[in-house]
């Protein structure tokens, strides 16, 4: 579960925070799960849900992104192009790499929509499909010690348009029983004040 959230600050310049929560499953009967194998060295290893809460979030507009604990400002260029389907409209997206993250990662990403709800103006939250996948070094909890090489993670979802109702019934009731706090956007990651880094990329 992804929770974006948004808020404009100057003409096409968003700033952008979002939360992200993941249950392990098994691959075999998609129950939840707190042990899995681990293909390259056989051997089993636990894994717990993945939180991400600290992300510093991001400003997203014409000249691309910048991560909101910049120190200076440098846009980072972005690659998005939207084009037509037949009957749907698809956003092709690349995102670049932060500095400080690892240089072997890339994260892509499609999303569709069908043209009747894009060219709707009464359609405000559109009902879009998404799926992509990222590649980053090998994880801690993969126990990999010094062992060279790279993990991809793929995902295959939907805007949940009417809110957490819309999720997975056994999803929905675990967040609500171990973090229902997490069912919200988390508003106040707006209301935290911008470095002047940050505002002078605003203003210029």
């Amino acid at each position: 579960m992804e929770f974006s959230y948004f808020s404009r600050l100057s003409g096409l310049t968003w700033r952008i925070h979002a939360h992200n929560l993941s249950y392990p499953r098994d691959l075999h009967t998609g129950e939840f799960t707190s042990r899995v194998r681990n293909p390259f060295t056989d051997s089993m290893i636990d894994i717990e849900p993945m939180k991400l809460l600290d992300d510093p979030g991001v400003l997203h507009g014409p000249n691309g992104y910048l991560p909101l604990d910049a120190k200076t400002v440098n846009w980072l260029d972005t690659y998005h192009v939207l084009r037509t389907e037949g009957p749907l409209i698809k956003s092709e997206h690349i995102r670049p790499t932060p500095d400080g993250w690892p240089a072997m990662f890339i994260e892509s990403s499609c999303s569709t929509v069908s043209r009747k709800d894009f060219f709707d103006p009464s359609v405000t939250a559109l009902p879009y499909q998404t799926s992509g996948f990222y590649v980053f070094p090998f994880p801690a909890w993969m126990k990999m010690g010094d062992q060279p090489g790279h993990m991809i993670g793929v995902w295959s979802g939907r805007r949940a348009v009417n809110g957490p109702r819309d999720l997975p019934r056994t999803f929905r009731e675990r967040v609500a029983r171990e973090n229902p706090e997490l069912l919200e956007p988390r508003w106040r990651e707006l209301e935290r004040p911008l470095s002047a880094v940050l505002q002078q990329a605003i203003a210029s």
